[in-house]
This record gives C-alpha cells, structure tokens and sequence, in this order.
C-alpha cells in the first residue's frame, strides 16, 4: 500500500532544551539502587557516547515509516507493511493498541526534534479527529479498524471484540499527547474519559492462593462479540498491567486489584505445569488508597538469577509497560529491578545457546506473525526457534548493557537487518534469513525507548504528568519482589 501521506521536512527544532538531551546521553541507565545499578552490566560514558549518536539516527530513519504510511485522511499507520518485489503492501487495518504507540511515535520524533510543533499537532489531531468519529463499545475501541475510513475492518473476523490491553495502550498514547501538547489536552482526555473500564472489568476471582472467591477482581482479556467477556488477565509481569494501572488511575477499578494480579501461580502440584516451582514470600502491603493486602511475592531462577517471570518469556511482556510507566523511577525494588533482570537474561540465555544476536519477542514472519521468547524466562513460556526481533534490543536500552546494545545492533546489519526505515521487523540468527516487514507496533518500541534514553525518560514524564498516570504511583513505589 502506498503512502498517503505527503513527505515532511524534517527539522531540528527540539521542545525541550538540547543541553536535556545531552545530559542523559548515557545517563538515565541505573534503578537507583546498588543490586540494580550491579545488574546494569556497568556502563561506559564511551560506549553512552557512540550508542546515542548512532541511535538518533536510527530514530529518523524509523519515524519516516510513520511518515510514508500514514493515510491522509484518518492519520493511522497500517498494521503490517510488507517489502515485496513489486513494492510495498499494507495490511489495511489497524488497531487501538497500534494508534496508541502510533501516538508515541509522533510525541518521541517531536521530542527528539525531527518534527515540529506545528506538524506534530497536526499528525496528532489527525488521528484524534478519526477517533472522535470511529464506533466503539462503552467508549472503548474494536479490534480492528479500516485505515482508509476509520470504520471497523469487517473483514477481519475478531473485528468487533473489544480488546482490554489494545485500549489499554490506546488510553496511554491519548495521556501522553494530552500531556505533551496543550493544545490538544482536552480533546485527548476526553478520550480517556469516555473509554469505561468497568465494562471489562469483574469485581471476583476465584483466588488461587485462597482457594476461594474473593475481592477485588481481575480485568477480562476481551468482550467478544459473539460471546461476551472472557477470560481473566491475572499474571502480573506482563503487558495488560498497563489497562490495570490505567483503569486504578481513572478509579474505574479497585486499587486492589493491582495486588491480586499473580507474581507467579502458587508453589505446590497443583500448578505443576508451569516452568518452575517458585520460591518466595507473602508481604503485606498497606496504604490509605488500597487499604491492607497480602500478596505472595514469588520467583524463578535461571543462570544464578532470580527475577519475576512473565507469561511466555518474551521482551515485550516485560518492558514494554515501561515505556510510560516510571517503573525504572519508582520500582527500583520491584518492576525497575525485574525489568533488568530480564533484559540481563535474554542476553545471557542467547550467549548460552551459541546465537550472536539476542532479543526475543514476538515479531512478523515471512509466513505471518510467530509468538517468541525465552522459555525460562516465562510461566508457561514461548519458544524462541532462533528468530530475534530488533525492537527487542530497544526496549532493553535502559536496562541492558550500552555495550551489549551497540554488539547487537552491529550484528543486526552484519544480517542485512537495517532499511532506510530502520531495521526490519524479525531475523533468523541460524539460517540468516530477514523478513522484510514493518510492524506498527514494533515501529514504535523501537522510537519510543530511544527518546526514553536520549530524554531521561521523557514518555513516561508525560504520562505521569496527568492525573491518570500520577494517581496510582505508589502501587510502583510500594513493592517490594523477592529477587
């Protein structure tokens, strides 16, 4: 699918003061504790220098995806582009949780300098125009909309079910521009506002720990069209913990909730099919906010290390969250901690199997989209099959070794990974082949964590400047893991 949209000149003209910028080159790296700081890998003001200069470029390049594939009319980026022979080819749909890391891109390049105010606001209120008019369910989006009307995508089969971590990531890009351009505040908020939690939300579970049903509840996966809400989103190291901090944010939500979500599942047979029997223990948190409750704070161990596992092991369950929330800042003996040591892991775990490249996460294919990551790294765990995903490398960069980003990002061009629109979305680290694809999505964790690091966390300054994002801060600041 060709772009719609016309090419902008790129300019130079920061929001921020550039002496900002360059004072977190290689900065901004450590949790702010002395296991953290030890779990960074050390970090070189040399090796900061030579990965800041080559990481804005990449950011450019990247953004000019965001540039040529934005259609005219509705302001959205396709979900998938792919490089053919003949061109380029566009899925045509697109979906809330792509918007809202579209909406990441364009605040990053404005911060980074590259794109104006005056073209900034106007991408932004492009797409917000398109919003304001697209059908939606209790103020929440579809699964899947056209990219040429803004209408629902009926061809696409789950087109009308409701997903909670797409709007989840929608809500966070809508904070963010609300917070970073005035100008468009009160539109984006009432965005945030009109979407109701509460529909996806059930006030009971069945506790695991309790053996019991007990309150408050989780958040359901998605309302499904033909058959209503199902499932639950209970395991807490992964993606949809940004839909729960946001829905505790807009008290749409018990602030319990945060709690009730499972560190890992109970010790004992009856979970054998998990990776690993945790160890750990309960704790007992307490605040006026969520009153008093007790979780138990459970780990796994792999290499000597002990960490939080995610669901599958993959980067993006992890760190992705971190793009907005202060994890980094505030969970330095929590989430900030954990986030280093799965980033530490997937470089270890790839240096044990014999790969010169690491980063796994799920990421397209040359025959569709594989789900992708370290298996020990995960409650039930993905496979990783020697396919590594380039976003992956950027969503480490505040967590993992400047000097094991740089080794990565070398070993990725030695692959033919690079294109004038950054790099490609998925590598085979054993048989050398690159699929020639975009990902919106994996667009935008490639630009986002690059304007995190160059701006000393910039994206997650903006969502915090709000009232939804500062409201549940100490939810971050509070715990303590086991690790």
């Amino acid at each position: 699918m060709p772009g719609h949209g016309s090419k902008e000149d790129e300019q130079t003209v920061p929001r921020r003061n550039v002496l900002g910028t360059i004072a977190t080159i290689g900065a901004g790296t450590t949790v702010g504790t002395a296991s953290a700081a030890s779990d960074a890998g050390g970090k070189s003001k040399s090796s900061g220098r030579r990965l800041a200069g080559q990481l804005r470029d990449i950011a450019r390049k990247t953004y000019r995806f965001v540039q040529k594939f934005t259609h005219g009319r509705t302001g959205f980026v396709p979900d998938r582009v792919d490089e053919t022979a003949g061109g380029y080819e566009g899925s045509g749909r697109t979906s809330p949780a792509n918007i809202g890391v579209q909406l990441l891109t364009t605040v990053s390049a404005n911060e980074l300098g590259f794109l104006d105010d005056r073209r900034a606001r106007k991408r932004l209120a492009n797409v917000l125009s398109t919003l304001e008019h697209a059908e939606s369910w209790n103020g929440l989006f579809y699964r899947w909309y056209d990219v040429e009307t803004g209408e629902v995508h009926e061809s696409s089969p789950s087109a009308r079910n409701v997903s909670t971590i797409d709007n989840g990531w929608l809500s966070a890009g809508l904070l963010v521009v609300s917070h970073a351009f005035p100008a468009l505040r009160d539109r984006a908020y009432r965005l945030v506002e009109a979407a109701d939690y509460t529909a996806l939300y059930d006030p009971t579970i069945y506790d695991l720990f309790e053996g019991a049903v007990t309150k408050p509840g989780h958040m359901h996966a998605k309302y499904d069209s033909d058959d209503g809400l199902v499932g639950h989103y209970g395991s807490f190291n992964t993606e949809p913990r940004i839909a729960y901090y946001l829905a505790i944010g807009k008290d749409d939500i018990d602030f319990g909730s945060w709690w009730q979500m499972y560190r890992t599942f109970p010790p004992g047979d009856d979970f054998s099919w998990t990776n690993q029997n945790p160890s750990g223990t309960t704790r007992t948190y307490s605040s006026e906010s969520f009153g008093e409750m007790s979780v138990y704070e459970g780990h796994y161990e792999y290499l000597g290390e002990a960490y939080v596992p995610s669901w599958g092991g993959s980067m993006f369950e992890s760190l992705m969250p971190s793009l907005v929330l202060k994890e980094k800042e505030l969970g330095t003996a929590a989430l900030g901690l954990n986030n280093h040591r799965q980033a530490q892991l997937q470089v270890e775990y790839a240096s044990e199997q014999g790969y010169d490249a690491w980063g796994f996460s799920p990421c397209a294919t040359p025959d569709g989209y594989g789900v992708y990551g370290v298996d020990e790294l995960g409650i039930s765990g993905y496979e990783e099959e020697g396919i590594v995903t380039p976003h992956a490398t950027f969503l480490a960069l505040e967590y993992a070794d400047d000097r094991d980003v740089l080794e990565n990002i070398r070993t990725l061009r030695r692959y033919g990974a690079e294109s004038q629109f950054g790099f490609y979305d998925s590598v085979d680290v054993v048989s050398g082949a690159v699929t020639k694809s975009y990902l919106i999505l994996d667009q935008a964790m490639v630009l986002a964590p690059i304007a995190n690091y160059l701006m000393d966390g910039v994206l997650r300054d903006h969502f915090h400047g709000t009232s939804v994002g500062s409201r549940p801060e100490e939810l971050l600041s509070t715990e303590t893991f086991s690790i």
